[in-house]
């Protein structure tokens, strides 16, 4: 089986080699991200604009995603379709009184559906590759909170959707291998509704946390790495 595996791919490598390079325009990129922060609103429909507008930073968000691109206009327009998967959690907020005494864990997960359009800038440096582009994307996700070893059930989710700018540039391996680098600029917003979190058995304080409307904003610089095949 490793060595029909390594024959297949050995030919695959021998086919990309063998075709014009003017064929190698559509690319599939594997990638990994980080977002440098972001925010969740605990109760993002109380009444009380206090409370209402409360929310805890999470910091330094990973994630990871795939992407397609193909040429639309003699190379120099591109069009593609992302998409990622990000989550992000923490234990140092003190949501309640009693905060003390149990043990909390608050977080997220967002799958970003994107659409962009890339223009590539002609700066004659090669193998590098410049471009700049936009487009819009649509975000789901939703509340990961866990409260002394007890989950939150979502029964409500609400996607957001919002417009993203970006640049980046491509350093060319190989014929049909590049690596890629690039800054995008969002704001990921997505809403959920928790049910109500039951305390009791083991747990130490036997009292029920009451269904909560989140809202999550991740605003913050995103940063990629990914490699690039092309064909």
């Amino acid at each position: 089986m490793r060595l029909r595996s390594s024959t297949i791919l050995t030919l695959l490598l021998l086919l990309f080699e063998l075709l014009p390079a003017q064929h190698r325009q559509q690319k599939v990129t594997l990638f990994g991200s980080l977002t440098t922060t972001s925010k969740v609103y605990h109760h993002s429909k109380d009444s009380d604009p206090a409370i209402r507008n409360q929310y805890f930073s999470i910091d330094e968000i990973w994630g990871i995603g795939i992407d397609y691109r193909f040429p639309v206009s003699d190379n120099q327009i591109e069009f593609g379709f992302s998409i990622e998967y990000l989550s992000a959690h923490t234990d140092k907020i003190n949501l309640l009184d009693q905060s003390d005494q149990v043990k909390i864990t608050d977080g997220y997960y967002s799958i970003p559906l994107e659409a962009s359009s890339y223009f590539r800038i002609p700066i004659g440096i090669k193998p590098l590759n410049f471009y700049m582009g936009g487009g819009i994307g649509v975000y789901f996700g939703g509340r990961n909170l866990e409260i002394d070893g007890i989950k939150n059930h979502i029964n409500t989710l609400t996607p957001g959707a919002g417009i993203h700018i970006l640049t980046g540039f491509e350093y060319q391996i190989t014929s049909n291998l590049s690596s890629r680098t690039e800054i995008k600029f969002r704001d990921i917003q997505f809403s959920s509704q928790s049910d109500k979190i039951e305390l009791h058995n083991n747990s130490t304080l036997p009292f029920s946390i009451e269904s909560a409307d989140s809202r999550v904003s991740i605003d913050g610089l995103a940063l990629y790495l990914g490699i690039v095949v092309r064909w």
